[in-house]
């Protein structure tokens, strides 16, 4: 029994290194696609493979407001237009498109606004909320409320934008 068991073992150890891949060949790495550029300024004239390949690449116009640029691989170098549809020249930045501010107005409390019409989607309004003891580490809540979507038309959308508040109570 110990001779077959022995046998047995060294016949498949036989297997398995007379079946083994020792040529240590890999397979050959895919070629990469096509890659957008990280920012529309340093794009601009830098070397691309696939004509005509295109792409939208953001950046960041003042008061924090994300633009796009779209860039495309033209005879074999990327070639941008910036938000306002201007071509953009190498190592220049994209000009802002004009962004109105908001023209809501926050109120005194959550309670002035909760369920009101607004026009900006996603402004929101910041205010001091309670202060919990054995909550929030002791510090106090800040409420908010947002600008969203409220109610349905008959096909499904949004009927109009409204404010939608988050209001901190203490135990909750």
């Amino acid at each position: 029994m110990f001779r077959q068991s022995l046998f047995a073992s060294f016949g498949a150890v036989a297997l398995f290194i007379a079946c083994s891949d020792n040529n240590n060949q890999k397979a050959p790495l895919a070629e990469a696609g096509p890659v957008c550029p990280q920012s529309p300024k340093d794009a601009v004239g830098k070397a691309c493979s696939q004509e005509g390949y295109s792409c939208a690449v953001g950046y960041l116009c003042p008061a924090a407001v994300w633009q796009q640029a779209h860039c495309t691989c033209t005879m074999g170098k990327y070639a941008c237009v910036d938000a306002t549809n201007q071509d953009i020249a190498a190592g220049t930045d994209p000009v802002c498109a004009p962004v109105p501010p908001p023209s809501e107005k926050c109120g005194g409390t959550p309670a002035d606004i909760t369920k009101k019409m607004c026009s900006t989607a996603g402004y929101a309004c910041y205010y001091p909320g309670v202060t919990c003891p054995n909550e929030n580490n002791g510090k106090q809540y800040t409420d908010d409320c947002v600008c969203a979507p409220y109610g349905k038309m008959t096909d499904g959308g949004p009927n109009v934008l409204a404010w939608n508040c988050t209001v901190h109570v203490c135990g909750m």
